[in-house]
């Protein structure tokens, strides 16, 4: 079994993880046309109509400027309308134009076609175990930031 300190020198693996995902966004950019936050948000209006940009932060577990900041962008661009909620004007809410859904529509055919090519040769048990790992990973750092918050 490995010990920690072993562990701790086994770097090469997330090392690669951050190449590839590097590497993966910009052609993911090129060619969907559309930068990967834009998207992210685009995609989750498209399956969460009418949210709160609150809602929007805690799917996208960013801070609540950057989602500020990406629908402000996708509000100039004419894909998404912002509004004062109802019930609560603290909240902003976030919803899709038909524009939108247009662009939801064409940039997630061309999203497809390049998971078809990014995932070629990729056995679904080997994305199974990866997704796994990720989520581990991910998790992780979620506990480590919340730790780090708690201290400043």
């Amino acid at each position: 079994m490995e010990d920690n300190q072993t562990r701790t020198e086994r770097t090469t693996a997330l090392m690669q993880m951050l190449r590839t995902t590097t590497v993966t966004l910009g052609v993911f950019e090129r060619m969907t046309g559309v930068h990967i936050a834009h998207w992210r948000v685009l995609a989750f209006l498209s399956q969460h109509p009418d949210c709160t940009q609150k809602e929007l932060t805690e799917a996208q577990r960013v801070d609540p400027a950057s989602i500020t900041r990406t629908v402000k962008a996708l509000e100039l661009q004419g894909y998404v309308v912002r509004r004062a909620d109802p019930q609560d004007n603290r909240l902003t809410r976030v919803t899709l134009t038909e524009k939108g859904e247009r662009r939801v529509e064409e940039v997630g055919k061309r999203r497809r076609n390049y998971l078809v090519e990014v995932l070629d040769g990729v056995a679904p048990s080997d994305l199974d175990t990866m997704e796994n790992v990720l989520k581990l990973i991910e998790a992780n750092g979620l506990k480590m930031n919340a730790r780090h918050r708690a201290k400043t």
